[in-house]
């Protein structure tokens, strides 16, 4: 507050910063804020995606992994990404880039009050189950000819 009682530059710059956001969310926005590390105060805009649960680009890009559980927020940035494109694509640089691209639409998208999806849990691991064979004569043959065209003849016991 200034001397007149009215507030500040940055008062009315944090006023309009904290603009619907509750005061469970200004928690968890403190919260994230001793978690993450980063500078401490954060800048308004930083504070403002903390309080709304925007996960860092480095925490979203581990559950961009297979296997990983996703936050409602990376299922969100997987929606604003071609994901056959970020599949195939030639190199970890090509997919970063992709990757911070929809992170940065993602945080608009919340920064103005748009929903976060649910969150995804990650499929278990699929259990290894023993391979049986039925009929060991076929088997052999396969073998036999695999190890003649890969040039093993008979010493890896194809026999």
């Amino acid at each position: 507050m200034n001397n007149a009682g009215g507030l500040t530059t940055a008062g009315e710059l944090w006023f309009q910063v904290l603009a619907g956001i509750t005061p469970r969310q200004v928690a968890d926005g403190l919260a994230n804020c001793l978690r993450s590390a980063l500078q401490w105060p954060p800048n308004p805009g930083q504070f403002r995606a903390m309080c709304l649960g925007v996960p860092a680009l480095a925490e979203v890009d581990g559950q961009m992994r297979p296997g990983q559980a996703q936050s409602g927020f990376t299922v969100l940035v997987r929606s604003k990404i071609d994901l056959h494109a970020y599949a195939i694509a030639d190199s970890g640089a090509v997919q970063q880039r992709m990757l911070a691209n929809a992170y940065e639409r993602a945080v608009k998208h919340v920064m103005d009050g748009g929903a976060v999806p649910a969150p995804v849990a990650a499929l278990p691991a699929p259990k290894p189950e023993p391979q049986v064979v039925r009929d060991r004569d076929a088997a052999r043959s396969a073998m036999a000819q695999a190890a003649a065209e890969l040039g093993f003849g008979d010493m890896h016991g194809a026999d």
